[in-house]
């Protein structure tokens, strides 16, 4: 069961879009197969992270002062502190504890690179709700609010479907079964289906944009995510044109989500689409969407 517990305090409107962007992308590029196990069966952990004052702080472990001076050991490295607390919102597999500290540091890159999403946003630095195996914090995944609530019946579900929602259709059955989970009330399920979906010529694009015409908040903006992905550009335009504001809401955080998080070749249809999205919502002053709109 999904344990509801006191939530997190609000985030700020400016982060609370940095946040919702990074769910965006994880969840639409979320594998089950990781979570599904090997012969010992499924393993993943959900939890609400609540991380210390001082996370996200920099460092240099060693360094010391001395008359008045830093001095630094030799081959230093300058790292970001990632520390504060997890408590178990739902769990399957090994026994874990209810919750527990977390601490560890990342290194700084000195070299120019691409942004990775736990550089942009980390949940560890500003907290969320995160998927995990058990020992591996670190390689989670975060997720909305509302895939966070599906996620428990989600990881169950895929025991039985991960081999589509991963690796794709291989037969004509296999292809019908996974258009069919297209229109799962499970969000999670839905969002991996069309993922893979879209894969398929033709038949695909048009059952993903059916469902992306009924999706409603953060699964509307994950599709909006994955049809960029897909090169949908006018499609998505067309829809931006007589959308409303809510609507509108979500297409900027999915477009968001795709030109800060996405990989390079979505960036430039997605700044397109939120300059449509941004002429469509008639210059709105909302902090939250002036985040998303130009990221």
């Amino acid at each position: 069961m999904y344990q509801q517990d006191v939530p997190p305090a609000p985030m700020p409107p400016e982060q609370a879009a940095m946040h919702d962007a990074r769910a965006v992308h994880d969840a639409a590029t979320l594998r089950f197969a990781p979570f599904a196990g090997g012969l010992g069966g499924p393993q993943w952990i959900l939890a609400r992270i609540d991380p210390a004052p001082q996370s996200g702080n920099t460092t240099i472990p060693g360094a010391y002062i001395q008359d008045g001076r830093v001095v630094e050991p030799p081959q230093a490295k300058l790292m970001r502190k990632k520390l504060g607390k997890w408590t178990r919102l739902a769990a399957e597999g090994a026994e874990p504890a209810d919750g527990g500290p977390y601490s560890w540091m990342d290194p700084l890159d000195e070299e120019p690179r691409a942004a990775s999403p736990e550089d942009i946003f980390s949940p560890f630095v500003r907290g969320g709700v995160v998927l995990f195996r058990p020992g591996a914090m670190a390689a989670s995944r975060l997720l909305p609010a509302d895939f966070a609530a599906d996620a428990p019946a989600a990881m169950r579900l895929a025991s039985h479907y991960h081999h589509l929602l991963d690796l794709g259709p291989a037969t004509d059955a296999e292809r019908a079964k996974l258009v069919a989970l297209i229109g799962h009330g499970n969000r999670l399920i839905a969002a991996g289906a069309c993922r893979q979906a879209l894969a398929i010529p033709e038949s695909g694009r048009s059952a993903v944009l059916d469902r992306f015409h009924r999706a409603k908040g953060s699964l509307l903006a994950v599709l909006t995510f994955l049809l960029l992905a897909d090169d949908a550009i006018d499609e998505l335009n067309a829809a931006a044109k007589t959308a409303p504001p809510e609507t509108l809401r979500a297409y900027a955080l999915g477009g968001a989500a795709a030109q800060l998080f996405g990989p390079p070749a979505q960036k430039e249809p997605a700044r397109q689409f939120l300059q449509n999205v941004r002429a469509a919502l008639r210059g709105s002053t909302d902090p939250y969407l002036r985040v998303l709109l130009e990221p």
